[in-house]
């Protein structure tokens, strides 16, 4: 479609919120998406219902269509889950079962929007792929009818780990915002000396501790890596030991 991507920087002292001002900055007539990931990969940072509002303000006011990655939205911690299309008609949501359950591999997603909106896709999609198998629509079937213990369960557990990782990662003297949202969380490197990449780099050479530097998500991100705790409690808390062994 020879569309042109323009990134809009998220910056730290909004704690990763896109905000209406950032937003406007970035806008213009030749505008025609927005593209959001919220709960956000790679910051953990999710979006208060007033930026919900504000921004699909701005979205009409321009008349054009908001895309929302929701893929992490059952994965919060003290937040109530929100949706742009409460806001806004022009609103495609994309969704996955890989976060909300685990089902990582299986490789099913979908798309909710308006069926105007959805005809056309249609017509690229059966012509680019086929359909999924039937044992993975069977377990997707399942995981949709069950009574969702099992994700409460899991975000239960994330929330144990993400505390953890946290709290160590500030007692070293890397500045972590508590994500809440997600598996990943953000700390601000900037302190060693190194920028992303080398610190990234230093780690696995030093310690073998994988961390991706923050410019794998923008050249914003020199200051910062990712860190997920998507892994055991007891594999976290040996990470952490190596990393301040190190630092």
């Amino acid at each position: 479609a020879e569309a042109k991507p323009v990134r809009i920087d998220l910056k730290e002292e909004n704690e990763f919120r896109l905000t209406p001002e950032d937003l406007n900055e970035k806008i213009t007539e030749k505008t025609k998406m927005l593209i959001t990931c919220y709960p956000n990969n790679p910051t953990g940072a999710v979006l208060l219902e007033e930026d919900y509002k504000a921004i699909s303000e701005i979205c009409e006011d321009h008349d054009i269509f908001l895309l929302s990655d929701d893929v992490y939205e059952k994965i919060v911690y003290d937040y109530k889950p929100q949706c742009f299309k409460k806001y806004y008609e022009k609103t495609v949501i994309t969704n996955s079962f890989s976060k909300t359950y685990a089902m990582t591999g299986w490789r099913i997603g979908f798309v909710a929007a308006e069926k105007e909106y959805i005809t056309p896709m249609l017509r690229i999609h059966q012509y680019a792929a086929g359909c999924l198998n039937t044992p993975t629509q069977e377990a997707a079937y399942a995981a949709l009818k069950s009574d969702q213990e099992c994700v409460r369960e899991m975000v239960r557990e994330y929330r144990k780990r993400r505390d953890y990782v946290v709290k160590k990662l500030n007692e070293m003297g890397l500045k972590t915002i508590l994500p809440k949202g997600t598996f990943y969380c953000y700390p601000n490197i900037s302190s060693t000396g190194m920028n992303s990449v080398e610190f990234s780099n230093y780690l696995l050479e030093k310690c073998r501790v994988v961390v991706v530097p923050g410019t794998a998500f923008g050249d914003n991100g020199k200051d910062f890596v990712r860190v997920s705790f998507a892994t055991s409690l007891e594999k976290i808390k040996e990470a952490m030991e190596r990393i301040e062994n190190v630092i």
